[in-house]
């Protein structure tokens, strides 16, 4: 996957594989204690909708979410698994 932003991730091919693997992305900032879904916010949303509770591999990537480090995060979800939800209601590209 030559598109990754490799720049910003120290080994950035075992964080790719994290998240394939992974059915939830959480970014979080541990300076400020803000926490973001950028992937899989459907799936807890019905978790919470349908009240049901389902094996899911999550993955926490803590960062600053400045100096691009979330916009890198972002790209690197987008092209592993085609699509973030950050910034959104819902699954999306945006």
């Amino acid at each position: 996957m030559s598109d990754i932003p490799a720049g910003l991730f120290r080994g950035a091919g075992d964080v790719a594989e994290r998240v394939r693997l992974a059915d939830v992305v959480f970014a979080s900032d541990p300076a400020t204690g803000e926490r973001a879904v950028v992937y899989g916010r459907e799936l807890l949303g019905r978790c919470v909708a349908e009240g049901i509770s389902v094996r899911a591999n999550v993955l926490e990537v803590f960062l600053g979410f400045g100096a691009g480090r979330l916009d890198a995060l972002l790209a690197l979800v987008q092209a592993v698994k085609g699509r973030h939800c950050y910034g959104s209601t819902r699954e999306s590209n945006n």
